[in-house]
C-alpha cells in the first residue's frame, strides 16, 4: 500500500460510515402520539380535548380537574409493521447491486404505558405517568442492495412525568408537569470494504488478491444515550356544556448523548486487512448533543347530541431542529456529522365517538400527518406522508372498572425512491411501510 494511497483511507471511510446518518432520519419524525386505546381508535382526533380516564394525564393533564374521582389506566399497544421494497435500476459505482432486490420484512413492537392521578383538594389533582413518547424499528436484511445505506434502525424512550391541574371554574382548567426521558438508539450499516479497496488501494493488487466490489462485508453500528428533562402545560375550556377545547404543549428535550461506535472484521486477506484495522474503523466512544422537537396540538370535542361527539385535532411538532449531530469520538479521528432531513411536521385528524348503550361506546377517526415543508427522501421512512385509519369500542362494567379496544392502520404512503449513497451507488425503487395496531387499555376509579 503507498503512502498517498493510505492517506485516502481515513476520508473513504469516514464517508462511508457518514452514510448511517445521512439514510436513517424520518422526514415524519418517530413520536408516538396514540398513548391511549382511545387515541388509536380516533386517530388522535380529539386527544387534547377529551378527559375520560387516566390517560388525560398524558394526552392534556388539564382533563384530571374535570374529573371527579382518582383513577389510573394501564395501557399496551402491540405493533406488527412491515416495510416493502421493489428495485427498479439500482447500480453501484461498478454495476449492479448484488444481493436482495426484494424485501419483505416484519417486526413486532410494544407500547405501554400506565398512568394514574389522585385529588389534592376539589380544585386541584395531581398525576403521573411512565410511557413511550418515541419509538422506532425498521431493520433490512443484511444482503439486501441498500445494505450500505442502512440495516439497522431502532430507537426506544421511556418518560416519566408529573403534572398539576387546576380547575379555575367550572368551564376553564390548566395544568402543567415537569418530565424525565431516557433516549436510546442503534443504527447499523454495511461497509463495502471490497470497495473501499479498490478505491483507496487500487483495483490491480486488489482483484490479484480476489478482492472484490460487494465481497467482504463488515458493519458499523452506532448505539447512544442519555436522560433529558423538559415540561409540558396543558389548558381545557368548556365554552357550552357540548364543546371542550383542548391546548396541550410538550417542550423539546436537549441530550448530551454518549455511547459507541463499533466495526466487524469483514476478513480482508494479509496487508488489506489494515482496511479494516485503522483508527477509523477501530472501534471507540463517541458523544454528541441533540434535540428532540417541542410539540403544540390544539383539540376539538363538540356533543352533536345525546349520542354523536364530534372530534378533531391538530399537532404539530418542529422536527427541524434535529438538523445534524456531530458525534465527537475520543481516538482522535474526525467528527462523525449526522445530517438528518427533518421538517417541521403536521397531523390533522377527524374522528367520533357513538354512544351505542349507557355502557358502551363505538370510536373511529382518521388522520393525515405530513411535513411542511419538503423534506428529502430517506430508506427508513421514504414516503413523507403518513395516513391513519382507527376504530374501537370502550366499555364500563361498572362504576368503577372499563376497558377499552382498538385497532388501527398506518399506511407510510408508497413512495418511488432514488438517492445516490455515500458508497457513490444510486438505489433506486419502490417503498411501502404499512403498520397495524392493536391496542388494550384497562381503567379503574377509586
Amino acid at each position: 500500500m503507498s503512502k498517498g494511497s493510505a492517506s485516502l483511507l481515513p476520508v473513504a471511510v469516514a464517508i462511508t460510515i457518514n452514510l448511517i446518518a445521512v439514510d436513517d432520519a424520518n422526514a415524519s419524525g418517530f413520536r408516538i402520539l396514540e398513548q391511549s386505546a382511545a387515541q388509536v381508535a380516533n386517530a388522535n382526533a380529539g386527544s387534547s380535548a377529551v378527559a375520560d380516564d387516566a390517560t388525560t394525564v398524558i394526552t392534556n393533564p388539564a382533563g384530571m380537574a374535570f374529573l371527579d374521582e382518582s383513577g389510573a389506566s394501564i395501557y399496551a399497544a402491540a405493533i406488527s409493521s412491515s416495510v416493502n421494497f421493489d428495485d427498479s435500476n439500482s447500480s453501484s459505482r461498478t454495476g449492479p447491486y448484488l444481493g436482495t432486490q426484494t424485501v419483505r420484512e416484519k417486526s413486532i413492537g410494544a407500547i405501554p404505558s400506565i398512568t394514574a392521578f389522585t385529588k389534592v383538594s376539589d380544585q386541584m389533582k395531581i398525576g403521573l405517568a411512565v410511557f413511550a413518547p418515541y419509538g422506532l424499528k425498521k431493520n433490512y436484511p443484511a444482503d439486501w442492495i441498500g445494505r450500505y445505506q442502512t440495516v439497522k434502525n431502532e430507537a426506544l424512550s421511556l418518560e416519566l412525568n408529573a403534572s398539576l391541574a387546576y380547575r379555575v371554574s367550572d368551564k376553564l382548567a390548566v395544568a402543567g408537569g415537569v418530565s424525565g426521558q431516557y433516549f436510546d438508539a442503534k443504527l447499523s450499516t454495511m461497509i463495502d470494504y471490497g470497495g473501499l479497496c479498490h478505491v483507496v488501494i487500487g483495483p490491480a493488487p486488489c482483484t490479484a488478491a480476489n478482492i472484490a466490489p460487494q465481497k467482504f462485508d463488515g458493519t458499523s453500528t452506532v448505539s447512544v444515550s442519555d436522560w433529558g428533562f423538559g415540561f409540558n402545560l396543558g389548558l381545557m375550556y368548556k365554552p357550552s356544556e357540548s364543546t371542550t377545547l383542548g391546548v396541550t404543549y410538550r417542550s423539546a428535550i436537549n441530550y448530551d448523548l454518549k455511547g459507541s461506535i463499533t466495526f466487524s472484521d469483514p476478513g480482508l486477506p494479509g496487508p488489506f486487512s489494515a482496511l479494516s484495522r485503522g483508527p477509523q474503523t477501530t472501534s471507540s466512544q463517541v458523544q454528541g448533543s441533540a434535540k428532540l422537537p417541542q410539540l403544540f396540538s390544539v383539540s376539538l370535542a363538540h356533543q352533536a347530541n345525546s349520542k354523536l361527539k364530534l372530534l378533531a385535532d391538530a399537532t404539530w411538532s418542529d422536527w427541524s431542529v434535529l438538523n445534524t449531530v456531530n458525534l465527537r469520538r475520543d481516538n482522535g479521528t474526525p467528527d462523525l456529522p449526522f445530517a438528518f432531513g427533518f421538517k417541521d411536521h403536521l397531523k390533522m385528524s377527524l374522528g367520533a365517538n357513538y354512544q351505542l348503550s349507557e355502557r358502551t361506546v363505538l370510536r373511529a377517526g382518521a388522520s393525515y400527518a405530513f411535513d411542511l415543508r419538503k423534506a428529502e427522501q430517506t430508506v427508513t421512512f421514504p414516503g413523507d406522508d403518513i395516513i391513519s385509519l382507527g376504530a374501537g369500542i370502550g366499555r364500563r362494567f361498572s362504576k368503577r372498572f372499563s376497558m377499552d379496544l382498538a385497532y388501527s392502520y398506518v399506511e407510510n404512503r408508497s413512495a418511488e425512491f432514488s438517492a445516490i449513497g455515500n458508497d457513490g451507488g444510486t438505489l433506486d425503487g419502490v417503498f411501502s411501510a404499512p403498520s397495524h395496531v392493536f391496542a388494550l387499555q384497562l381503567n379503574r376509579n377509586f
